[in-house]
């Protein structure tokens, strides 16, 4: 896990994780250490961290060690659970999603731009 991001190990931050989407946009990034496609989902979204903090959040759960945060995500933000996934949350919402191969590290970016400009609007 890079260190920019922040590891989520309990459903209590799922709603930390909400209430801040009014703020500073938030990404959950759901990743498997069991899985090959999140291996590369992983690289994809660390090779632009970078560039997005201080501006987004990246909060990293991993799906092995702590089924319980992502099946509460996958119901509190009403989407299907996935892995590897990653959701954009802005103002308490889903506003992007992405799974598997469609995790790239150009998509990502142009992403989270939308969603910082968004919130200067």
């Amino acid at each position: 896990m890079r260190d920019y991001w922040v590891k989520t190990t309990d459903t209590d931050a799922i709603e930390r994780i909400i209430h801040r989407s009014n703020r500073v946009p938030q990404f959950i990034y759901k990743h498997s250490t069991r899985c090959g496609v999140s291996s590369h989902t992983y690289r994809e979204l660390s090779d632009v961290t970078d560039e997005l903090i201080p501006d987004i959040e990246i909060n990293y759960v991993d799906v092995i060690a702590n089924r319980d945060v992502s099946n509460e995500i996958a119901e509190r933000l009403d989407v299907e659970h996935q892995s590897p996934q990653l959701l954009l949350i802005q103002s308490n919402k889903v506003v992007w999603k992405a799974s598997h191969y469609d995790i790239e590290a150009d998509v990502i970016k142009e992403k989270a731009k939308e969603a910082i400009k968004a919130l200067a609007v």
